[in-house]
């Protein structure tokens, strides 16, 4: 029965309408008048030719013709009367939109009328060519088309076509164009797979050659689409197509001359490539000899501007490389060439360590073959019970527990007296409370001798080849690796106990030096309109603000022309001075300096402080440099102190712009990479250094010793001959292995975290015997991410020794040609479940300045644990006593390998010294800050620099943070990571942003510390109001931050627990996590809000950032992420990122700090109560104070921060004649949202 229902036609005005009325009712009394029906359609036909317009009179009303064609050619017994049906709805496709067509049901009457015709013998070839060319033009357009041709049975009798009419063309297109669309639904390509498809369109491409280049294309993207099952590709394996389809290839790369068949070219190279996903097709691939083919007609073509044509050079070069052998990294092991033994924990409570569940680091499978699901994205079941394990064993910690951090929080019990005596004079009750004095440096003859000696030789670089006998008191003769002395290690290791955390250093223990009487008396307090000004006036100049020395008065004229020590340079006529150079070789080896305790120390100095608004922290000694790094502890056998840590970095007053790699440059490296695979005999593969192999002698000698095969070479003007010499035995050094591949390259590999097998990406080491003015390229071989930056536009760094020694001592950027892509190195099971995924390569040119040099190349600008503690030292050294700085230096804990973790308290000293200034010193709002829990993210330290240097500046918003906020900073907080050039993880292999939820005292001793700080915070009601860990990103650009939002949280239930309820009863989200991210994009010009986040996944459960919001209710707990490429928007546009910008974004952020507290105390100002869902993490606290800066009362009965009752002070208000927050109107419901919050921390009534 019909489908189509035929609706009553009006009285006909034309001739086309006068043939719809008549056959519309010949259709409706179904006579079988053959010869009218033919009659009938014929002419009507003959209208639509003659006309166009009779096309549009058909489809539309009042004829309703379209529903007369379709059931004449549904229900028409005559093939002719078919055809001209069919011939007619093709025209009238051609003028109307075929979706017309499609929702009138036409596809199905076609697809019947098919089934029909084909039944019929012999088959009307006409009909049914026309027929499938009504298909073809209809059959784009509706997404169910596949279904509809696969439940109407068109596949087998299309196919059965085609197999008929192979050689003739003219009828194969239509087949050809439908068959090309049924291949869309992957159901259909497996169904016709298994019908010999794969056969047929193989015999067509053999068939049609050069001469018939349409069906040609048309049975090539069959096929591609057919392939893409790996049966489907192993059916085309069996039938010879890799043969078929490189001969085919080869052919038309020579007959396509002109490139004016491009496209069929690239298809025939994606069949091949979908067919090489199976291990057996790059087998057939290889033994047809394909590689060799393909290179060869890669270096046959032309280097022509088409797209078209770096498109097939683009694919031909996936392909060679998915068929070249993979081959492992020439190592012995895929683990670190380092070892420590991990403390164990109780024998009875043993947590097992495991490889992280969640890694950002492990990239999901980019291997069509690879058949193994990647563990990286799911949890195991033994992780689960592992997790559940712990969450059982490490409970909540109780506030008498918590009672061992009272002592970082001394700033809560100093000035007492003042409290109990108001009347006592300024210099008696001032002499014992000034914590910013510094105490001199001690006058040794001796000492000042030496330091002279060392400043004249700043060239020399230290060795540490006897530190292990020299430098401990507590394990003498230990090993240079950590698992050498586990007593030792476990004697330094922090644990739950109080004793075992640390006080802070000498100086800061009594805290009882200096007259505050002075402080007092010149302390006089600008007045707030007159901060405001300045603020409004300084804040324009942050970016120049950061000081810096001058490198000349630094280094001694006699010896910039000298080389490093560790690869000396003799210069001519200057015999003299490198005989005394020699001798002073061993003065200046850390072994020969004794590091004793706190007591025994002699300060060195560090140099006048600078006098400008920000503090100089790089105006250190080359000797200060080598007393801190006497005191790392270390797993890596150093050798030497890097000349960046001795000389220092001054960022380039030049921008310097993104890289704009060359259109070719990485198609011309991947060439390179491919001929070395084909032409095995031009390699070279010669291994000039093998961390590996110096790990061993030094173990089994005892002594690190220097690299017999790398000779010094002391004359400068002789020309460097051999290979270059590599170097990474240095604080934070990272290169495994260098192996020389040509004359002028170099393929480098990289070494894994300490109880790690991966996390490839940091690397820092030093060149050294190259010649000006050549190229030479570096390939590190075993990065592991997906993509990189320095794809776009990122270089790596560089240090030059010579530049630095001639007053420029600056990391830049370099490297020409640089590109990202896959090579042929497989990566072991044994890296993390990564079995059959494939290490990238990071590729990039260098040419010397200068011969002879010392170089040191690294991943982004280095930041060591010695220079933060030379940056620490000469920020103290900085702070007179009328700075009015309280700063205070506290050791929270040791790390595993006994290296200190400091946490500092900067504040401003009392605005007075009566009972209102010292109680409003003491309930200040606390700000936490943390950085480098990821050691290779150096560019969280450089943002944490900035920071430091502005908080303890004379800048005026400085002095306001200071007089509202306690600012508690961890700098950082994985140093054993740092010194030891890990990328990720701490000693144990772990990622340590991945243990804050349930810390284990003994293995992850910083988080477990400073996560007891905070919650040392919350049990005596004093939550910080902002918590912001730093880190770098490499795969985006700009600076941008990770929030918490409970709408945005996978876990449902994380609104209702930390939700707002207005003075109506209504529920509302806490938004106040928006509002410190908008004020940076305001006053940052690297800030981006658009890249920023809110998000809560699952997968970040146990990060700094949802675990300080979720078990401690931060709401504003940040993850402050900086690029480690260059910036995209703003006045930096376009320009990569600098040591000073990082810096300048330190400046930012605390200038954002100070907006925020002016806005969250102008909303307090109007607030009234609201009720705060409570939070479940610490039932006997009350929710407290989050998110505002109380207002301040002079009341007596004030809160006095050792207690938990009463209410907060705040700090002094904000500039009359200031703007607060002008730039945060827009904020969309913003003010509202921190209304609400500013409400709950207002004084409740007495009543309740």
């Amino acid at each position: 029965m019909s489908k189509i229902k035929s609706k009553a036609l009006a009285a006909p005005t034309s001739r086309v309408g006068n043939h719809l009325l008549a056959l519309d009712k010949l259709n409706a009394a179904a006579a079988d008048d053959i010869e009218q029906l033919r009659y009938l359609t014929g002419r009507l036909l003959v209208c639509i030719k003659e006309n166009d317009k009779s096309c549009k009179e058909i489809a539309t009303s009042p004829y309703d013709g379209i529903d007369v064609l379709l059931t004449t050619l549904e229900s028409c017994p005559d093939a002719t009367a078919a055809l001209n049906s069919a011939t007619c709805l093709m025209e009238v496709s051609n003028v109307e939109k075929s979706s017309i067509l499609v929702a009138r049901g036409t596809i199905q009457v076609v697809l019947g009328a098919i089934a029909v015709a084909f039944r019929e013998q012999p088959i009307n070839d006409q009909l049914m060519r026309k027929l499938h060319q009504l298909l073809a033009k209809l059959g784009p357009k509706d997404r169910k088309f596949g279904v509809k041709a696969r439940l109407g049975g068109a596949l087998p009798i299309t196919l059965s076509l085609v197999r008929t009419n192979a050689g003739n063309f003219d009828y194969l297109q239509p087949l050809l164009q439908v068959m090309k669309i049924y291949c869309s639904n992957a159901v259909n390509s497996s169904n016709l797979g298994k019908a010999g498809a794969v056969n047929s369109m193989l015999r067509v491409v053999a068939t049609c050659g050069k001469k018939h280049p349409t069906q040609c294309k048309l049975a090539l993207d069959i096929l591609c689409q057919l392939t893409k099952s790996k049966s489907n590709s192993a059916r085309a394996l069996g039938q010879g197509g890799i043969s078929i389809l490189l001969s085919l290839f080869y052919e038309w790369h020579r007959h396509d001359v002109r490139n004016k068949h491009t496209a069929l070219r690239k298809t025939i190279l994606g069949v091949i490539k979908n067919i090489t996903n199976l291990q057996s097709g790059r087998k057939a691939f290889t033994d047809a000899d394909g590689v060799k083919i393909l290179y060869g007609i890669m270096l046959d073509m032309p280097s022509a501007p088409s797209k078209e044509v770096d498109g097939i050079i683009s694919t031909m070069s996936i392909i060679l490389r998915k068929c070249f052998p993979k081959n492992r990294l020439p190592v012995l092991t895929v683990k670190s060439c380092f070892n420590f033994t991990v403390p164990a924990a109780d024998e009875e409570n043993s947590v097992p360590i495991s490889q992280e569940g969640v890694d950002d680091v492990i990239d999901e499978s980019d291997d069509a073959d690879d058949d193994i699901s990647s563990a990286d994205d799911q949890t195991t079941s033994k992780e689960e019970e592992l997790q559940a394990f712990e969450m059982e064993m490490f409970h909540t910690r109780s506030v008498q527990d918590l009672a061992m951090y009272k002592k970082y929080f001394r700033e809560f019990t100093e000035f007492e007296e003042f409290l109990q005596d108001c009347q006592g004079t300024d210099e008696e009750s001032s002499d014992s409370f000034s914590t910013s004095e510094v105490p001199p440096a001690e006058s040794d003859e001796g000492s000042r001798g030496s330091t002279k000696k060392l400043r004249e030789n700043r060239l020399s670089l230290p060795q540490l080849s006897t530190y292990a006998s020299e430098t401990t008191n507590d394990c003498k003769n230990q090993s240079l690796t950590g698992s050498d002395c586990p007593s030792s290690t476990n004697s330094r290791r922090a644990s739950s106990t109080p004793s075992r955390c640390k006080s802070s250093s000498r100086k800061h223990s009594t805290h009882k030096s200096g007259d505050s009487g002075r402080i007092r008396s010149s302390g006089k307090k600008l007045s707030s309109s007159k901060r405001g000004a300045k603020n409004s006036k300084s804040s324009p100049n942050l970016a120049g603000g950061v000081q810096t020395r001058k490198a000349g008065s630094k280094i001694s004229k006699s010896l910039t022309s000298m080389g490093s020590l560790e690869r000396v340079v003799q210069p001519s006529g200057m015999g003299e001075h490198w005989k005394q150079f020699e001798d002073l070789r061993s003065s200046l080896s850390i072994s020969q300096m004794k590091v004793g305790s706190p007591e025994e120390e002699v300060r060195v100095t560090v140099g006048e402080v600078s006098k400008g608004v920000f503090p100089n922290l790089d105006d250190a000694s080359p000797e200060e440099c080598v007393r801190m790094s006497a005191k790392t502890r270390r797993v890596q056998p150093f050798r030497l102190v890097s000349h960046p840590n001795m000389l220092g970095h001054v960022s380039p007053a030049w921008q310097e712009l993104l890289y704009e790699r060359p259109l070719k440059a990485q198609r011309a490296m991947i060439f390179q990479d491919i001929d070395r695979c084909i032409r095995m005999d031009s390699v070279m593969e010669r291994v000039v250094y093998d961390l590996d192999e110096i790990t061993q002698k030094i173990n089994n000698n005892g002594s690190s010793g220097t690299n017999g095969s790398h000779s010094t070479n002391n004359n400068s003007a002789k020309e460097p001959e051999g290979p270059l010499i590599f170097q990474s035995l240095f604080e934070s050094g990272n290169l495994r292995k260098a192996i020389q591949i040509r004359k002028h390259e170099y393929d480098l590999i990289l070494n894994s975290d300490i109880n790690s097998t991966h996390h490839h990406q940091w690397f820092y080491f030093s060149v050294s015997n190259m010649r000006a003015g050549v190229n030479y390229r570096f390939n590190i071989v075993n990065f592991e991410k997906l993509n990189s930056q320095l794809n776009f536009g990122m270089q790596p760094v560089m240090y030059s020794v010579i530049d630095a020694l001639e007053g420029r001592p600056q990391w830049v950027r370099v490297g020409h040609d640089v590109c990202y892509y896959k090579n042929n190195y497989a990566r072991s099971s044994a890296a993390a479940g990564s079995k059959g995924k494939s290490y990238y390569t990071g590729a990039f040119k260098i040419s010397f300045p200068h011969r002879n040099d010392t170089v040191y190349l690294a991943y982004h600008y280095p930041y060591t644990y010695t220079m933060l503690q030379v940056h620490l030292s000469c920020l103290e050294a900085s702070l007179s006593e009328f700075s009015r700085v309280y700063y205070r230096q506290d050791q929270l804990c040791e790390s595993l390998s006994g290296n200190p973790v400091q946490l500092l308290t900067i504040t401003a000293q009392p605005l007075s010294y009566d009972r209102e200034g010292i109680l409003q010193f003491r309930n200040r709002e606390l700000i936490f800050l943390s950085s480098r829990v990821h050691p290779g993210e150096t560019n969280s330290s450089w943002v944490m620099k900035g920071v430091l240097a502005f908080l303890t500046s004379q800048h005026p918003i400085a002095r306001q943070l200071r007089e509202i906020f306690i600012f508690k900073i961890i700098p950082m907080l994985n140093p054993d990571g740092v010194i030891n050039g890990s990328h990720r993880c701490s000693l144990t292999g772990e990622d340590l942003n991945r243990k804050w939820g349930n810390p284990h005292p003994e293995r992850h001793p910083t988080i477990y510390h400073t996560k007891g700080i905070l919650q040392y915070m919350v049990s005596i009601n004093r939550r910080p109001l902002v918590f912001c860990d730093f880190h770098g990103h490499s795969r985006k650009k700009n600076v941008f931050m990770y929030g918490c939002s409970a709408g945005m949280s996978y876990n449902p239930g994380d609104l209702d627990k930390y939700s707002l309820i207005d003075k109506y009863g209504r529920k509302s989200e806490d938004t106040s996590y928006k509002t410190l991210p908008r004020i940076l994009s305001t006053i940052a010009p690297a800030f981006s809000l658009s890249n920023s986040s809110f998000v809560v996944e699952k997968s970040k459960d146990a990060t700094a950032r949802v675990v300080v919001w979720r078990e401690l209710g931060v709401a504003q707990s940040y993850t402050m992420e900086n690029t480690y490429c260059g910036i995209d928007q703003g006045p930096y546009k376009g320009c990569q990122v600098t040591t000073e910008m990082l810096e300048e974004m330190g400046h930012k952020f605390c200038e954002g700090l100070l907006k925020l507290a002016h806005k969250l105390q102008a909303i307090t100002a109007a607030a009234t109560p609201v009720v705060r869902v409570p939070s479940a993490t610490y039932p006997d606290v009350e929710g407290g104070r989050q998110g505002t800066i109380p207002k301040k009362s002079s009341s007596d009965e004030t809160r006095d921060p050792t207690h938990q009752d009463g209410t907060n002070l705040s700090p002094p208000q904000p500039p009359e004649d200031e703007s607060v927050g002008e730039e945060d109107n827009n904020d969309d419901g913003l003010d509202y949202s921190i209304e609400l919050l500013a409400r709950d921390h207002t004084p409740r009534p007495q009543e309740r």
